[in-house]
């Protein structure tokens, strides 16, 4: 293992240069990279308006504009501020102890080489691995306590739309990047191929929060879409015991056995049972799962001291 010192060091270098080069997208790619934003949002948004799904519920709803700073702070100042910075260091640090505790080192973990696959093939060999990641931690995020307690972040939305598809803990955006990112690395898929893999996890992402009826047909069995997704988020599913966990894919849910479509019914509230108590504020969202946390340790130790020797 190397020193802090040198992990520091390489924190510093990483979050200087993505800090240049954010100001030098700003200056040339981030134009475009703003028209594709303003694509997604002014195909979905319109269809929110032409074609809803709960024709009953509204647009200017509570908590809409913490859902605005989270969409664009969590997919985009987030990661100048400190993100890839971040993540590049954990990465780091994974493979180094990976190598020095267990002599594993990142070419060992190296399933196929792929310089030789065709970049078609690469793309959608990322775009289901990166899903069945997402769908994993997604599982675990629901199962541990530790988690949950970020992810509920998410699920404290009481109506679904384009704008709370992003609705996140930084903590838990930070922790599904590098999980994500982390298993792709080791896998061996090329770093700036993978980008173009979250941009499309991204929209379709989006897709799946989205208050708009376009079915799917028999595609509804491969692609997630807000029909199944809805289910996800109703408070009558245990959050802790959930169903419907693909991010972009359904796919998973169906192989895996955690699909759950029942026909002729309406999801009802959503949330999940107790969201009432959760905070409306920014700030409050962002300090509840640590506070939830301090609860749990608290709660840990009372359980010890309490216990015969």
């Amino acid at each position: 293992m190397m020193s802090l010192e040198f992990y520091w060091g390489h924190f510093l270098r990483v979050e200087s240069a993505s800090i240049d080069g954010f100001l030098a997208m700003v200056q040339t790619a981030f134009p475009s990279f703003v028209l594709s934003m303003l694509l997604i949002f002014m195909v979905l948004e319109p269809l929110e308006f032409l074609l809803p799904w709960r024709k009953a519920q509204r647009k200017l709803r509570p908590q809409l504009w913490n859902d605005v700073f989270y969409t664009f702070f969590n997919t985009n100042f987030m990661w100048v501020l400190f993100g890839t910075a971040v993540l590049s260091t954990w990465i780091l640090i994974s493979q180094d102890a990976l190598a020095h505790y267990f002599g594993i080192r990142r070419q060992d973990l190296l399933v196929v080489e792929l310089d030789q696959v065709p970049m078609w093939a690469r793309f959608v060999a990322m775009y289901m691995f990166s899903d069945l990641v997402e769908y994993l931690g997604h599982w675990a995020s629901h199962q541990v306590p530790f988690l949950w307690h970020f992810h509920r972040v998410h699920h404290s939305s009481s109506e679904l739309d384009i704008w709370n598809a992003n609705r996140f803990h930084f903590v838990e955006f930070l922790w599904g990047g590098y999980v994500a990112f982390f298993a792709m690395a080791l896998v061996g898929f090329p770093a700036e191929e993978i980008v173009w893999v979250a941009f499309l996890l991204g929209i379709t992402n989006v897709y799946s929060h989205a208050n708009i009826n376009i079915p799917l047909g028999p595609l509804k069995y491969i692609f997630n879409n807000p029909q199944l997704h809805i289910w996800h988020h109703a408070a009558s599913v245990d959050p802790r015991r959930n169903v419907n966990y693909g991010a972009s894919l359904a796919v998973w849910d169906y192989l895996l056995g955690t699909a759950y479509l029942p026909k002729g019914r309406s999801a009802g509230k959503l949330g999940y049972h107790g969201d009432e108590e959760f905070p409306t504020g920014l700030g409050g969202q962002f300090l509840d799962p640590f506070v939830a946390i301090g609860g749990d340790i608290r709660n840990r130790f009372r359980r010890l001291r309490k216990a015969p020797p």
